[in-house]
């Protein structure tokens, strides 16, 4: 799941979806919702830059076909 407003939690067994809280999924789903895609300009674009004067969102195969860098630390729990 990428996504630049999740953070994986620790959750009691069969809480949570691959270390992320049911809740915070769906919260992210209404999120992504209201964002474009800068790639294809469809909705649900949840992948955000993480330089703070960019806006671009991006669908998670959308950035990487935009060759936008991405970042992964699963020990840290960090996907963007």
């Amino acid at each position: 799941l990428f996504s630049s407003g999740l953070v994986t939690q620790n959750t009691p067994e069969g809480d949570d979806l691959a270390g992320f809280s049911v809740e915070d999924v769906k919260k992210e789903i209404n999120r992504g919702r209201k964002l474009h895609c800068f790639r294809c300009k469809k909705s649900g674009a949840t992948v955000g830059c993480e330089v703070k004067k960019c806006k671009r969102s991006y669908h998670f195969l959308c950035a990487l076909n935009d060759n936008a860098e991405k970042e992964e630390d699963v020990d840290r729990g960090l996907f963007r």
